[in-house]
């Protein structure tokens, strides 16, 4: 079945697309905040810095794509 549609993917087939994915936790690691999934080896991911101080955006510790500790 081919669906040409401009939909994303997601929103078509969204039952096994939300198996596959980890649900992003925020988490305050060192006084920063930030959003992390868990990978495949139960480690947490930083996705996305969550924080009003500009300086923790300039921290060199925390990036998107990083392994938390």
């Amino acid at each position: 079945m081919i669906l040409y549609t401009m939909m994303p993917q997601e929103l078509i087939f969204q039952q096994s697309y939300q198996q596959e994915q980890s649900q992003p936790k925020l988490i305050n690691h060192n006084g920063i905040p930030v959003v992390v999934e868990e990978n495949e080896q139960k480690q947490q991911q930083i996705v996305r810095i969550l924080s009003t101080n500009p300086q923790d955006y300039l921290n060199e510790n925390y990036y998107p794509g990083q392994i938390l500790s």
